[in-house]
């Protein structure tokens, strides 16, 4: 039954798209996919940061019994981070 509407619906719409039709097609669908990558991936940056900070102020470096070399190896990670894409 599955293959007859597979074959139903190939000869229904696929016969008449051409190239020309499918191109503008993928450049609005690039295009939306771009304006959904700009947030998602600035939200991810910012997470990133966000846990950095907690993790700075956290109890164990308020109260100075974390190893300064673990908060220093944040920041040194953080702005390999923010160098990067750049």
């Amino acid at each position: 039954m599955w293959d007859k509407v597979v074959e139903n619906w190939r000869g229904k719409f696929t016969k008449r798209v051409t190239k020309g039709m499918i191109k503008p097609l993928n450049k609005t669908i690039g295009y939306f996919l771009t304006i959904l990558a700009i947030p998602v991936f600035g939200g991810a940056g910012l997470a990133i940061l966000i846990v950095g900070e907690i993790n700075l102020f956290s109890s164990q470096v308020r109260y100075q019994t974390e190893p300064m070399a673990n908060v220093v190896m944040m920041i040194q990670a953080s702005g390999l981070l923010w160098w990067a894409p750049a």
